[in-house]
Formats: C-alpha cells, structure tokens, sequence
C-alpha cells in the first residue's frame, strides 16, 4: 500500500512535471506570437502612413535638395573614376622615358 502511493506520488510529480513544460512553451509561443503581431502591426502602420502620404511628403525643397546630392554623387563618381584612369597610366610613362634616357632612370625590372 505504501508503495502504490509512493508509485502514484511519482507518477503525479511526472505528470505535473510534464504540465509545467508544456505550460512553459506554451507561454513562450504566445509571447512570441504577441511579438510578431506586434511588429506586423507596426509595420500595416508605416504602410498606411505611406500610403496616405502622411509620413514623408514631397516638398520642391525636398526634392530639389535630393537632385542636388545626386548631381553631387555623379560629380564625385566621374572624378574618383577620371583619377583612377590617370593613376594607372602613370606606370606606362616612364617606359618610354628609360628607353630614351636609359641612365636618367633605374630599372626596376624584375628578372627571373
């Protein structure tokens, strides 16, 4: 007889075991349910504003201010590029100069 309950203790002590698990990924998963309608909410909220037109309307200072940096963008991009092309032609100018005058520059060839 005392074993039974000490079986039954066992048994309850599992199965309570088992109930605290299962409770405890249970309100995990509500939690990150909680958070991801959370987020989704936010995110429907951003839409709408777009949509409507309330979050970021254009204005012609906006506008002209944005042309303004991306003319500044190609400017910058056609420079770094125009330097880019004059660095590496540098390397092919003094060819010409030491086959001319070979004692004005130092080869610097690399031989095997």
């Amino acid at each position: 007889m005392v074993s039974d309950i000490a079986n039954a203790w066992k048994g309850l002590e599992l199965a309570e075991k088992g109930f605290e698990d299962w409770l405890l990924n249970e309100l995990q998963r509500l939690e990150r349910l909680e958070h991801l309608a959370k987020k989704f909410k936010n995110k429907c909220d951003i839409h709408e504003e777009w949509s409507t037109g309330e979050c970021c309307p254009l204005s012609l200072s906006s506008v002209t201010s944005s042309r303004k940096n991306s003319d500044d963008f190609r400017w910058l991009f056609r420079h770094r590029l125009l330097h880019r092309n004059k660095t590496e032609e540098i390397p092919i100018t003094p060819s010409p100069i030491s086959v001319l005058a070979p004692g004005l520059m130092p080869d610097h060839r690399i031989t095997d």
